[in-house]
This record gives C-alpha cells, structure tokens and sequence, in this order.
C-alpha cells in the first residue's frame, strides 16, 4: 500500500508517461451519432501493449481509466476528489472493477485523506477494500506526525 501511496505522487513528465505513445479522442460509449467526445484513448500497439482509454468529464477532470495489462482488464472510477493547491486536486475516491477471461475477479474500492504541510498535500489515511468471490479484506493506513525533508 506504501509502494503505491508512493508512486502515485512522484512527480513525473507527462512526456515521459503516456506522451511517448500516440494519442487521440474517441467517441464515449452514450454519445449520439459517434462524434468526438470526452475520451482519451494512449495508443501503445507499437511498444507491444494494449491501449489506455481515459474518461473525462465537463471540466477536463479523469473519472475513469480502462486498461488491459498481464491478462486483466481494469475499470477504474473516480468518484471523488479533494481540492489540494490551486489548480490541482487529488483523487478522494475511486473504486477499480477487475476481469479476467472469465468474468469477474475483484472489485476494489479506495478512500484517501491528504493533509497539507507547508504547501505540500501529504496522505493522512488511506481505506482500502477489496472484494473477491469468496472473500472481502478491509485495510486502512493512518499517517501522522509528517515532517517536510
């Protein structure tokens, strides 16, 4: 849980993520007649892997991400965001739908709290649910006594 705490608040260059592939927009799946739309669709097919599509809303903000890595296919929904510096805010909730082959694997569900010190937006919590066919595990995190290095 650290790990991804971690990698998702490094700072990293949009041309070195999913600007080093082609990009373009998609019609989304509700949109009469098939015109563009509010879909973000990072064409990997020349690197051997399958593309990212991205939902976005009425503000340019990510709602949902699809994927297809090692064999799943992952929704994920953000449904939730806190404001953090001006301009930027920070996913608050999202919930993730895993398939494989043969249907559904997991359902995953995720709710951060940040804190600022100074003017930076650290983790304060973060709850984590995931549900199998068989079994639901709840985990929760808590962070205090944050220091600036």
């Amino acid at each position: 849980m650290l790990a991804e705490i971690a990698a998702e608040r490094v700072p990293r260059f949009f041309k070195d993520g999913d600007g080093r592939f082609p990009i373009a927009f998609e019609a989304p799946l509700d949109a009469p007649g098939g015109g563009p739309g509010s879909r973000l669709v990072v064409h990997r097919g020349a690197h051997g892997l399958s593309p990212i599509r991205y939902e976005l809303d009425e503000r340019a903000r990510l709602r949902a991400c699809e994927r297809v890595e090692r064999g799943e296919r992952r929704v994920e929904t953000y449904e939730s965001f806190c404001r953090a510096t001006p301009g930027r805010i920070l996913p608050a909730r999202r919930s993730t739908v895993v398939y494989d082959a043969h249907g559904l694997v997991r359902t995953e569900l995720v709710e951060d709290t940040h804190l600022r010190v100074s003017h930076t937006w650290l983790p304060a919590t973060r709850w984590m649910q995931t549900s199998r066919l068989d079994t639901t595990v709840v985990r929760e995190a808590r962070f205090d006594a944050h220091t600036l290095l």
